[in-house]
């Protein structure tokens, strides 16, 4: 939907910034502290339903990942 094409082209240039655990390789997160300087670098203005919407679909991509 096109409401939602900042929050998915934004948590595609995210692709590159997930924290893994250690011990066993899974990704555990994306790395919060980068979001807003990729966003930034995308032309992309941050609000809270953006980074809600972020949330949301880094939740349910970390079941498919790591399941």
């Amino acid at each position: 939907m096109p409401e939602n094409r900042e929050a998915v082209t934004l948590f595609l240039g995210l692709e590159t910034q997930w924290r893994t655990n250690d011990w066993t390789g899974k990704r555990i997160g994306i790395d919060y502290g980068v979001i807003g300087a990729v966003a930034t670098m995308m032309g992309i203005t941050m609000t809270p339903l953006l980074f809600d919407d972020l949330r949301l679909m880094e939740a349910a991509a970390l079941e498919v990942i790591n399941a």
